[in-house]
């Protein structure tokens, strides 16, 4: 609901991937986020950048992501109207 009308774009960059067994790996994703609410709303715009930091582990049906977390370093908001 949050993100009702809004326009978003996503970006994941620079994984860092470990192997951690046959199984099981353990990621950490560079991302940037940017939100902009229409007018109206009471958040215009939001800008970020973190972090996600994933575990994968490998199923009958290929790799999966078993847990992910986000850190975030920045966040910029514009108050909306």
């Amino acid at each position: 609901r949050a993100l009702t009308g809004a326009t978003t774009v996503h970006h994941g960059h620079m994984p860092e991937l470990e192997l951690t067994s046959p199984t099981t790996a353990t990621g950490i994703w560079a991302m940037q986020d940017q939100i902009v609410w229409p007018e109206g709303s009471p958040v215009r715009r939001l800008d970020g950048a973190g972090h996600y930091h994933e575990t994968y582990r490998r199923t009958a049906d290929g790799w999966r992501i078993e847990s992910m977390r986000l850190t975030r370093l920045h966040r910029d908001v514009e108050p909306g109207s």
